[in-house]
């Protein structure tokens, strides 16, 4: 559907101008509109937007519109932060990192032109459909997001942006025998708690290390 709203500016009074030949003349000139008007008009275009996008929009469900169309793609980044805490006899490391979060939602696409050339969205998270990622290899399954509950970014072409902050315990095979001068590799599995390699196909943005047919993703960092 098509909304064409116009601005109307901050109309002044037409200056005269009087011309040596006694004459009155009018001064032309256009009005622009105030930023004021500018933001008023963003705003209102952005809430019919968010009131056509949401009307009949069930984020309880995959975002797509045919079941035969495949696995939903996500991609996946993760940022290793801190290590906050290490267990050396239980093989523990706590740790807080962000990862991004990127996939394709086939209900939240729109035409710019049709509401006054906005191309994107950001909305709270919880409004949308999101994959139920968890860290497989959390030692307790305590996972804690970070309190502030951040918005996704949701662009005009239906591809959505979610970036949060996690603290999560994971397992790892801690070898100290080199103490002070040792090393550990250990990993994060990522996964879908609730859709298998069918519906959710995990990919990292830096190179496929997803297990093949599955919706695992393993991921390596190194504590040195």
């Amino acid at each position: 559907m098509r909304h064409n709203n116009k601005v109307s500016g901050n109309v002044q009074p037409i200056p005269l101008t009087h011309k040596h030949s006694g004459k009155k003349s009018l001064q032309s000139s256009h009005v622009q509109p105030s930023a004021a008007d500018v933001g008023v008009s963003v705003a209102g275009q952005q809430q019919q937007l968010m009131s056509a996008l949401f009307a009949n929009y069930k984020k309880e469900l995959r975002p797509v519109k045919t079941f035969d169309s495949g696995p939903t793609n996500v991609t996946v980044q993760l940022y290793f932060k801190q290590i906050q805490k290490v267990q050396e006899n239980d093989q523990i490391i706590t740790i807080y990192c962000w990862l991004e979060e990127y996939w394709f939602d086939e209900f939240l696409t729109w035409n710019p032109d049709e509401f006054g050339g906005v191309t994107s969205l950001h909305v709270p998270s919880d409004m949308i459909w999101r994959p139920d990622l968890l860290v497989y290899n959390n030692a307790n399954m305590n996972i804690r997001e970070n309190e502030m509950q951040t918005n996704a970014l949701i662009q005009h072409t239906g591809h959505i942006s979610l970036f949060r902050a996690l603290i999560t315990d994971v397992t790892c095979d801690l070898r100290l025998e080199r103490f002070p001068y040792d090393q550990q590799i250990c990993f994060i599995m990522l996964a879908s708690w609730s859709y298998d390699g069918s519906q959710i196909m995990l990919h990292t943005a830096e190179e496929p290390t997803a297990e093949p047919n599955t919706n695992r993703l393993n991921l390596t960092y190194v504590v040195s």
